[in-house]
C-alpha cells in the first residue's frame, strides 16, 4: 500500500504536467496562428493601399471616367478581398489544432470579399460602356448595341459570381461534401421535378441568352408590343420593362418577344416615315395644297429634308381622301411633325379654300310650299 501511493503520485504529476505542457502548445499555436494572421491582414492592407494610388492613377491618365468608376466602386471591396486572400495564401502555414477552423473562416471571409469585388467590377465596365457608348446622340445605333449586350451579359455574369460564390462557400464545409453526393444519387427525380417547376423561368432564362445574341430589341429601341408604343428601358434576368409614352411601364416577359410578333421602330434606323390623311372635296386645289405642304416642310425643323409627297389616296363618292408623306429623324419627332402639319393644312384650308372641306350635299327634286300657304290650302280643302 505504502508503495504503490508513490507511483500514483508521480502519475497523477506526470498527467498534470503533460496537461501542461498541451495546454502550452495549444496557447503556442494559437498565438502563433492569429500573429501570422495578424501579419498577413497587415500585408494585405500595405498592398491594397499601393494599389489604390497606383491603379487609379494609371487608368485616369488613359480614361478619367474610369478612374473615377475604380476609385468610388472598387475602393472598399479591395480593401476587404485584398487582405483576406492574403491570410487565405498564408493559412496553409497555419499549425494544429486552430488551424482548421481559421482557414475556413479566412476562406469563407475572402470569397465573400471576392464575390463583391467582382459585383462591383461589374458595375465599373456599366459605367466605361455608358461614358464610351453615348446613347442620347440622335445615331445612336451601335451605342444601343453596346448597352443591350453589356446589359444582358452583366446579368448573367452577375447571377454567374453569386452561383459560384454560393457553391465555394458551401465547399469548404465537409458536410458539404456529403450532401452533394446524396444529391447526385437522386439527381435524376430532383432534374425532373425542378424542370417542371421552373419551365416558365428557365424559358425565360433561354430567351434572355437568344436576345443577347440576336439581339431583336436593344435598350432604347422603339417597340409596339400588346398594342403600347414605347422604348425599351430595362432588362432584368426573366423580364423587359418598356416605358410607354404616357410614362407608364409594361413589364413583358423575354419570351413574348421570342415567341409573338411586335414591332421595332428603330431596329437598324430610328428614321421614320408619317403620314396624316385628310378628307377634302374634289373641288380642292392639289396643286396649291402641294406647295403649302412643301412650304409647311421647310419652315418646320421636325422635318429631316428626306422624303415629302402629296398624293390622293382614296375617293369616295362626295370626297376624295390625300395623304401627305413625311418623314422624321425619330418617332417623337415624326408624332410631333404629324400633328403640325395636320393642324398647318387644316387652318390653310379653313382659311383660303373653305369651300374645299367636306360637305353633305342633299338634292331637293320638288319645290316645296311655304308653310303658311299649305296650311290655307289645306283648310280650303276641308272646306
Amino acid at each position: 500500500m505504502n508503495e504503490t501511493q508513490p507511483v500514483m503520485a508521480e502519475d497523477t504529476l506526470l498527467a498534470s504536467l503533460g496537461r501542461t505542457a498541451a495546454g502550452a502548445a495549444g496557447f503556442a499555436d494559437w498565438t502563433f496562428n492569429l500573429v501570422l494572421l495578424a501579419c498577413a491582414l497587415l500585408l494585405g492592407v500595405l498592398l491594397c493601399v499601393a494599389l489604390r494610388i497606383a491603379v487609379p492613377c494609371t487608368v485616369r491618365r488613359r480614361n478619367a471616367t474610369l478612374g473615377t468608376a475604380l476609385t468610388t466602386m472598387c475602393c472598399w471591396p479591395l480593401a476587404f478581398a485584398v487582405p483576406l486572400v492574403v491570410a487565405l495564401v498564408v493559412s496553409a502555414s497555419f499549425v494544429r489544432p486552430s488551424a482548421a477552423w481559421m482557414q475556413q473562416t479566412v476562406a469563407v471571409f475572402a470569397i465573400v470579399a471576392l464575390t463583391f469585388v467582382g459585383w462591383r467590377a461589374v458595375a465599373v465596365v456599366g459605367v466605361w460602356t455608358r461614358s464610351r457608348f453615348d446613347i442620347t446622340v440622335p445615331n445612336n445605333l451601335n451605342a444601343r448595341v453596346m448597352h443591350t449586350r453589356f446589359a444582358l451579359l452583366a446579368l448573367l455574369v452577375r447571377t454567374l459570381i453569386v452561383i459560384v460564390a454560393i457553391g465555394a462557400v458551401l465547399l469548404t464545409f465537409n458536410a458539404a461534401w456529403q450532401f452533394g453526393a446524396s444529391l447526385l444519387a437522386s439527381a435524376g427525380v430532383l432534374a425532373l421535378v425542378v424542370g417542371m417547376a421552373a419551365n416558365p423561368v428557365l424559358s425565360n432564362l433561354i430567351a434572355a441568352v437568344q436576345i443577347a445574341l440576336t439581339q431583336p430589341i436593344r435598350i432604347d429601341d422603339v417597340v409596339v408590343i400588346a398594342g403600347e408604343w414605347g422604348r425599351i428601358e430595362e432588362f432584368t434576368m426573366t423580364y423587359v420593362v418598356v416605358r410607354i409614352w404616357d410614362q407608364r411601364r409594361l413589364v413583358v416577359p423575354f419570351s413574348k418577344f421570342i415567341s409573338e410578333p411586335f414591332a421595332n421602330w428603330t431596329r437598324t434606323s430610328a428614321e421614320i416615315l408619317g403620314t396624316v390623311f385628310m378628307h377634302v372635296g374634289y373641288n380642292a386645289p392639289l396643286a396649291v395644297l402641294r406647295d403649302e405642304f412643301k412650304l409647311a416642310l421647310d419652315e418646320s425643323k421636325l422635318w429631316d429634308g428626306r422624303v415629302q409627297c402629296l398624293q390622293v389616296f382614296d375617293c369616295h363618292a362626295d370626297r376624295m381622301e390625300v395623304r401627305f408623306l413625311m418623314s422624321a429623324a425619330d418617332g417623337p419627332t415624326a408624332w410631333d411633325l404629324r400633328c403640325y402639319v395636320r393642324e398647318r393644312m387644316i387652318t390653310f384650308l379653313a382659311n383660303h379654300y373653305p369651300h374645299t372641306l367636306p360637305r353633305m350635299r342633299v338634292e331637293m327634286r320638288e319645290r316645296l310650299e311655304p308653310l303658311g300657304t299649305a296650311t290655307g290650302a289645306t283648310t280650303a280643302a276641308a272646306t
